[in-house]
């Protein structure tokens, strides 16, 4: 009766134990989450072409791409011709063609 007394506590004891890691470890991940969202906000910001998501990673905006949505697609991006008011009609920046900045702005 004893052996069996231990067994059924021992039994109690790993399924709650088993319970508590359960519970730690999913407290483990949300922390992580937390953790993952809040260095994308601080370091990375998704180049400032996208938005944190919960785990850490980058949903990018329209026309980016790449894990930190540094990616510019090209096929998306409207040229925009900048006219020097003292020059001539093709007398802009990046005469002969468009200019681009490092940042992935068209100049």
């Amino acid at each position: 009766a004893l052996h069996q007394e231990l067994d059924s506590q021992v039994s109690s004891l790993n399924s709650t134990l088993v319970s508590e890691i359960e519970l730690l470890k999913s407290e483990k991940e949300a922390i992580q989450e937390r953790l993952g969202l809040l260095e994308c906000m601080m370091m990375t910001s998704c180049t400032d072409h996208g938005t944190c998501l919960v785990d850490g990673s980058c949903s990018c905006n329209p026309g980016w791409s790449g894990a930190l949505c540094e990616v510019v697609d090209w096929s998306t991006v409207t040229p925009v011709k900048l006219v020097d008011p003292d020059g001539a009609d093709d007398d802009y920046l990046g005469a002969g063609g468009v200019s681009i900045s490092a940042d992935g702005l068209t100049l």
